[in-house]
């Protein structure tokens, strides 16, 4: 009976082999198809998350030009506030992020990890150092407990944080994790750099005339505007106002404009300021009222101020200003 034993133990052990062998190639089917799977659906993920905007420029160079019916005149830019203006600041970095960064790393970018500190008497620092005084975005010495910041640094609540490399001349700063902002810390810290290194010691009258000077040039030309087509209908807005953006668009076409005409403020149109922002934006707004409201709007983006041979001889002559001080014989590349 041996032998028959024997065998009967042999064809088991094969028996359970195969089994074991079977249930090993299953499982590894298994996770090669999930990490397949997980790649794949995180690629598609990806490459939804990062779509690219509406061609617009591709519009912009094919429209037709031609206005149909009622036509107002929007136009759109971006433009610096002349007095610090947090939100502003807030709102432009939201816009670099989505503009500039890709998903998933914009999620790292918009973190609220807490509250951006900076001493102001070292906002340039790029190296840790021993602060005196602590503010945060409101320009507060203080947290909402009363305790002040500098003393929350003593107890070893508040780290430095260094600049990033990838930022061009970045400085460091400081950051309380006891609590969050309710903002992204690094928007906190954009604002606290425009308060101290920009308005407070960068610009000696600490204001910028961007806005009050690009309002002189608007009047002059819708004043033009005015005088060739009496009655036309127009508004400016501000990429870093979204509230009054989206009002003054309605209300162009509540008061039943037919063809809106969009322009920029900027000499040159770009995509990060106008195809991807000021126009792209206008154009949603447009087509969120159309559905609204089932009537079609035309829109037609107009040629940028450079065009206009006024802009062209200003910049022109600002180019031979630099030039003459160059010395005789220089070569410029």
């Amino acid at each position: 009976h041996l032998p028959t034993s024997r065998a009967f133990v042999s064809v088991s052990e094969r028996s359970n082999q195969t089994h074991g062998e079977q249930r090993v190639k299953k499982f590894l089917i298994g996770l090669i198809s999930l990490l397949v799977a997980v790649v794949i659906g995180g690629y598609v993920l990806y490459k939804y998350k990062n779509r690219p905007p509406e061609d617009l420029y591709a519009y912009y160079l094919s429209q037709d030009l031609t206005p149909k019916g009622k036509t107002g005149v929007f136009k759109i830019g971006l433009t610096t506030r002349e007095e610090l203006d947090p939100t502003w600041w807030y709102n432009i970095y939201q816009h670099v992020v989505h503009a500039r960064i890709p998903w998933p790393v914009s999620n790292r970018a918009m973190a609220d990890q807490g509250i951006a500190l900076m001493d102001p008497e070292h906002f340039y620092a790029t190296e840790e150092f021993v602060p005196t005084k602590l503010v945060d975005r409101f320009g507060s010495e203080r947290d909402m407990d009363a305790v002040p910041y500098i003393e929350k640094y003593r107890q070893g609540l508040v780290k430095w944080v260094p600049p990033r490399p990838s930022v061009h001349l970045d400085t460091g700063d400081w950051l309380y994790t006891g609590r969050q902002d309710g903002i992204p810390t690094q928007a906190g810290k954009r604002i606290n750099i425009a308060k101290y290194r920009y308005y407070g010691h960068g610009i000696k009258q600490h204001k910028i005339p961007a806005h009050y000077q690009t309002q002189r040039i608007n009047d002059i030309a819708f004043k033009m505007l005015e005088e060739k087509y009496p009655g036309v209908p127009y508004y400016t807005a501000d990429t870093m106002d979204p509230y009054q953006w989206h009002k003054k668009i309605y209300d162009l076409l509540d008061g039943g404009v037919e063809t809106l005409v969009l322009m920029s403020p900027m000499t040159m149109y770009s995509d990060y300021e106008d195809f991807h922002n000021g126009f792209l934006h206008s154009v949603e707004i447009v087509r969120e009222w159309e559905a609204e409201n089932d009537r079609g709007i035309k829109i037609i983006i107009a040629p940028p101020m450079g065009y206009q041979k006024p802009m062209r001889e200003g910049y022109q002559l600002i180019m031979k200003d630099k030039l003459d001080t160059l010395p005789a014989g220089a070569d410029v590349k």
